[in-house]
């Protein structure tokens, strides 16, 4: 939505977008006979083009490969998802409001919208528990 978005990454990440941008973008630009000002190239030293269009051609190729239907934005709920499960789970490792952390990341103005992913989580957490008590009760009948 040409928002300006915060993105916190980890240290490991970090290190490794520091160690990609030293070692292997140089390398992939003395493939291109033009000095490229992008950061992320292709194998033949290359932007990708379309202002992220190839991404989002490659995300759906390989969804058709897998024999599922799929596209970047969805990479987006994704990763919410993920975050809010594992702030969930750690509370006690940290002091920040799972779901304010979130909607800041996303960059939502209300909170309500990104309750959309609480709602989430708390569904994969019923099935999980959902789950666990058909094994249980599998146990139980056992010989």
């Amino acid at each position: 939505g040409m928002k300006p978005r915060e993105v916190w990454i980890s240290r490991r990440f970090m290190a490794e977008l520091y160690g990609y941008s030293v070692l292997t973008r140089g390398e992939l630009a003395s493939l291109s006979d033009a000095p490229q000002p992008t950061l992320f190239l292709t194998q033949e030293g290359k932007p990708y083009g379309g202002h992220g269009k190839h991404i989002e051609v490659m995300v759906r190729e390989n969804g058709r490969r897998a024999g599922i239907s799929v596209h970047t934005h969805m990479l987006r709920h994704t990763y919410a998802t993920n975050t809010l499960a594992s702030l969930q789970r750690n509370r006690a490792a940290h002091t920040v409001e799972p779901l304010a952390f979130l909607q800041r990341q996303l960059g939502h103005e209300s909170i309500n919208t990104t309750m959309i992913y609480l709602h989430v989580v708390n569904s994969l957490v019923d099935d999980a528990v959902l789950a666990y008590d058909d094994e249980l009760n599998s146990w139980m009948e056992a010989p």
